[in-house]
């Protein structure tokens, strides 16, 4: 591909408080002064400096109130792009009849980080992980992060445009479309994030168990053709 979208994969062989009551904190009793023995008692009153402490304390709670409007907009985003990528594989997977895919935290948060240290050091290539997890990688555009999986996704399973059923087999041209619609693989991670220096996404996936296996018979039985 271009330099602009490009794709990677790997088969699974090792490599990758509260102011209730009169009586509460910052408020005075009833008191009398000189100028108050005509006029009775006066009210509660506060003076400028618990004003003043007020004031930080309502800023204190405004500030962390947007701390977590802030973290909840955060995990919502990121539960919306790892949607999109799941919906996106269970999309090409149902054309071969093979069940859908399921999200996993674990490896979720494995391809992240990947992604993170991709993005950071400008690099593409496969991560060292235990033998069961398999990997696909890409890099390209995207206006949203959701965008950018969804074409990932896309991109690695037209990949079977070269695939040839008549001669099933593992193939660095099909490798990335094998592994997305590979029947035994039960679980998918995903993860993606921004290089600032090429200004395109990398996005990572990680499946379990992986698929690609060079065991005699499984690409026949793990790449069914499209129904």
């Amino acid at each position: 591909m271009g330099d602009q979208n490009r794709s990677s994969a790997a088969s699974g062989l090792p490599q990758s408080e509260d102011q209730g009551g009169d009586d509460a904190p910052g408020w005075g009793w009833p008191s009398r002064s000189e100028n108050q023995e005509d006029a009775g008692w006066g009210w509660p009153s506060r003076s400028e400096a618990e004003f003043q402490e007020g004031d930080a304390e309502s800023s204190d709670q405004e500030d962390y109130a947007n701390f977590e409007d802030s973290e909840s907009r955060e995990t919502r985003a990121t539960a919306s792009v790892r949607k999109a990528a799941l919906d996106a594989h269970n999309a090409y997977r149902r054309r071969h009849k093979v069940p859908d895919l399921r999200g996993d935290s674990s490896l979720d948060n494995r391809a992240q980080n990947y992604a993170n240290l991709l993005a950071k050091t400008d690099s593409m290539s496969h991560s060292k992980r235990p033998g069961n997890i398999g990997e696909n990688l890409a890099w390209g555009g995207g206006a949203t992060k959701e965008a950018a999986v969804k074409d990932a996704v896309k991109r690695w399973y037209d990949e079977i445009q070269f695939y040839k059923y008549s001669n099933p087999g593992y193939s660095s041209k099909t490798g990335h479309f094998t592994q997305v619609v590979w029947k035994s693989t039960k679980i998918v991670g995903i993860g993606i994030a921004y290089s600032q220096k090429k200004k395109w996404w990398v996005v990572v996936a990680n499946y379990s168990p992986a698929g690609n296996s060079l065991n005699a018979g499984e690409f026949k039985k793990n790449v069914l053709p499209r129904k």
